[in-house]
């Protein structure tokens, strides 16, 4: 109360006196309770915020006066609860519902009693599906942001894994080119000598028959002159 004075929150004392009154009623100080209840009505009245308190008055009165003893006037206030309670608004049904259920049965109108605890369950059973269904949400949804992120991982490993093997695939094109490139060199190189070799065995061969001829024609010129001389000179 005292926080909500200081942000001037004043919407909200209402539903703070209500609570209060329901301590109060629980430790037996009943005029400590009438005088919350008596707040709850001052406060809700004040109230220029726009906000409807009707459905928290009603709720407060009826179970003062359910703790009075006064069953009747507190079921009329839980009755007319459910006549302006949001349809939506399932926990608020079943707060009253529990509230007539008490009041029916102190009222010994049992029928009234057990419709109201049918209602009851009925609402309790509508929070726990609203709440299944939420809890299932916030999992599918924790699932699907779950797989969203592992989808991304996965992705961004193909995404390494594919640019390892365009690395891959680059580095052996350029290693292939190499060796292609080393093998045209190498095979030009060996031609190369081997074409020179080849060149040069041709100028041997044909200097070597010069050199032949020449030999020839000196011998035959040798063996020539060696007649001339045998005609002319006397034997030993």
């Amino acid at each position: 109360e005292k926080i909500t004075r200081k942000y001037k929150a004043y919407h909200l004392l209402p539903s703070i006196s209500g609570n209060k009154m329901e301590c109060y009623l629980n430790l037996n100080d009943l005029k400590s309770a009438k005088a919350q209840l008596d707040s709850l009505y001052k406060f809700a009245a004040m109230d220029s915020s726009g906000t409807n308190h009707d459905i928290s008055v009603n709720y407060f009165s009826g179970q003062y006066y359910s703790k009075m003893g006064e069953f009747a006037k507190a079921a009329k206030f839980h009755e007319s609860n459910l006549k302006i309670i949001p349809k939506e608004d399932a926990q608020e049904f079943r707060k009253n519902y529990k509230e007539l259920n008490f009041c029916y049965f102190q009222m010994k109108d049992y029928k009234s009693a057990y419709e109201a605890l049918q209602m009851y369950h009925a609402y309790s059973d509508s929070i726990a599906n609203a709440e299944n269904v939420r809890m299932t949400s916030e999992k599918e949804n924790e699932y699907k942001s779950f797989k969203t992120e592992k989808e991304l991982e996965i992705q961004k490993l193909s995404n390494v894994n594919q640019s390892l093997k365009l690395k891959r695939n680059r580095i052996a094109v350029i290693l292939t080119s190499v060796i292609l490139v080393l093998a045209v060199v190498g095979f030009a190189f060996v031609f190369k000598l081997f074409n020179d070799k080849r060149k040069a065995n041709t100028v041997l061969e044909k200097q070597n028959v010069e050199i032949n001829q020449q030999k020839k024609e000196i011998l035959d010129s040798i063996n020539y002159s060696k007649r001339i001389q045998d005609g002319i000179l006397p034997s030993h």
